[in-house]
Formats: C-alpha cells, structure tokens, sequence
C-alpha cells in the first residue's frame, strides 16, 4: 500500500449526488456544501453519467489529484464507468469514495463509509492517514450489448429483491418507504412474503463455466459477484478456493442443505457439501461465463440482459481508491 501525498483544493474534482439517501434529508447537503467550500472545495452535483462526464473530462485535462464521491454506490459505478469507456488510456487519480447513500457496499469496504464533512477535512490536511489500495472493478460483457462496470453484481433472487426494493421505496413516502431502514423492512417482509408462498419469483435455467471452478448448470436461486475484499465487512458469501480478481457465487434451487449451509456460506467458510455437485459454485477465477442471465443489478444499478447470449465477468480497469 502507498499514501497520499499533498492534495490541492484547485486540483480535486468534488462530485456530489444530493438525490441519495444521507443528503437527501433535510439540510444534509446544505451543511455538506458548506463546509466543502470553507475547505477551497467546489461541489459538483451530478446524478448520472450525463453529468459526470463532462466534469471529468475537463478536470483531467487539467490536472487532478483526487477524485472526491459522497454519493451512493451507483454514483461511483457511473464514476468508473465513464472512466473506463471515456478515458480508458489515462491514469486516473485515486479516488476517496464517501458514504451518501444507505447501504454503501463499497465504501463499507474501504473503511471510508464514515461523516463524510469529517473524512473530507482529513483527506486535505492529513492526506498522508489514508492508504492508497487498487481495486480491480468487475467488467460484465455480452454480445450486442455495451459493458458494465461496477463492483458488485446480483442476479436471481438477488436482482429480484433490489429491483423490489427500488420499487417499494418509490410507491409511498414516509420512514417506512423512504426512511434509513426501509430496505431492511422490505428484505423482512419479502422473507415472511416467501414463507408465505406470497413471492412469485421463478428461477430461471443457468450455467456457469470458470476455468478455475468448474461448471455448474440448474434453476438458479442466487447470484453474486465482486472484486472486493472482505477486510472491512462480516458478510462476504465467497468460498476461498480457485483463483483470480473476480469472485463469484451461484446456488441453485435444488443445492442441498441451502438453510442450514447458508451462515457458513455467507462468511466464506469452507463446508463439506458446499461444492458443484451439491449445487454451489462459489469462490475466486479470472473469469465466468454464464448463460441464461437475463437481469442483473450493478451496485443498484438495474440492467437488462439477453438471457440467449453469454454473459462473461471478468475484471476490468483497477483504480485506486483511498482506504483506512
């Protein structure tokens, strides 16, 4: 790891997503904005790409030496996204991603997920407290269809939720629907839901075929990848076995033992019975070919694929982020 040397107020791009969930409550990003500005910094509100690429365009052609995220987790996948189809042959400068929105998987695992006013003052005056880690970000490509960037992938019953959850916070207001735990309450209620029969989820036919792991084909139930480590996080569901940036893990509706095996799963340890044969693909490969996916979510981000071509994650571009 390496440290961060001198970082100039002039040469940071300060990109800020208001919409997500921390700066959306009342006067959140007006006490942001100025406390940024008493630092020398400009925020910069963007929502998707359409405004971040114009604002990196310019800013590195001049120069940078941090680019500064309070957003949630699909404000830094549109970030790297257009970095690696925009500006895929420069070297980028490290980013500090900071938490904005609920969940924030990545900044949970860069350790940075903390007040956001608090970690920009450190970044300008102890720049030298933070580590400079790499990341690798997954690259998910398919015939006729532009690739994805990001660090987390759901699909299955994964995919489902999210897309649920998306849906459930936009149908109503108030703390139920919209408040800090209003994901955790749907995940609740979707699971007496499935009790209940009351969830119409159909798992669909997938395969999967990685050098490193195998092939594995069935009704699939769940569906994950990242390039993330699990240094700062409990929940990492990938077993340590192959090799490889990506990791990934799939089980099938038919895999044995699923409720009894899941704790174990969930933290990575290595089971008797957690293996292909007995419906679980799981653990590191540079690369996985799946066919039959025909949604994903990437870092909550929803995208529509074709379910008759091959899928393939790989890793793409690193990028190197700011990590205590």
């Amino acid at each position: 790891m390496s440290q961060l040397g001198p970082v100039r107020p002039e040469r940071c791009l300060f990109l800020v997503n208001p919409l997500s969930f921390r700066l959306s409550l009342p006067g959140a990003f007006a006490r942001l904005r100025h406390h940024a500005q008493s630092l020398g910094l400009e925020p910069h509100v963007v929502y998707g790409p359409q405004e971040i690429e114009p604002l990196l365009s310019t800013a590195l052609a001049s120069g940078l030496d941090l680019i500064i995220i309070v957003g949630g987790d699909g404000t830094l996948q549109g970030t790297v996204s257009v970095l690696a189809t925009t500006h895929p042959h420069i070297d980028a400068p490290p980013i500090l991603m900071l938490g904005g929105g609920r969940t924030n998987y990545t900044a949970a695992h860069l350790g940075t997920q903390g007040r956001p006013a608090a970690m920009l003052e450190r970044a300008l005056t102890r720049p030298d407290s933070f580590d400079i880690i790499s990341k690798a970000t997954l690259e998910i490509t398919q015939a006729d269809h532009p690739a994805i960037y990001g660090f987390f992938v759901g699909g299955a019953l994964v995919d489902y939720v999210i897309r649920d959850c998306h849906r459930y916070r936009a149908s109503g207001r108030g703390r139920i629907r919209q408040g800090r735990y209003s994901t955790i309450w749907r995940v609740v209620q979707l699971g007496l839901l499935g009790l209940l029969r009351q969830v119409h989820y159909r798992s669909t036919d997938m395969s999967f075929e990685s050098n490193e792991l195998g092939r594995m084909q069935g009704k699939t139930r769940l569906l994950v990848a990242t390039t993330l480590d699990e240094s700062q996080v409990t929940v990492h569901p990938y077993l340590p076995v192959g090799e490889g940036p990506v990791k990934i893990t799939a089980v099938l509706r038919s895999a044995r033992g699923f409720w009894r095996q899941l704790p174990a799963l969930l933290r990575g340890k290595m089971r008797s019975g957690l293996n292909i044969e007995t419906g679980y693909f799981s653990g590191h490969s540079h690369q996985v070919d799946i066919t039959g996916l025909e949604s994903i979510c990437v870092d909550g981000q929803e995208y529509e694929l074709n379910p008759n071509h091959q899928t393939t994650i790989g890793a793409g571009p690193t990028y190197r982020f700011l990590s205590l």
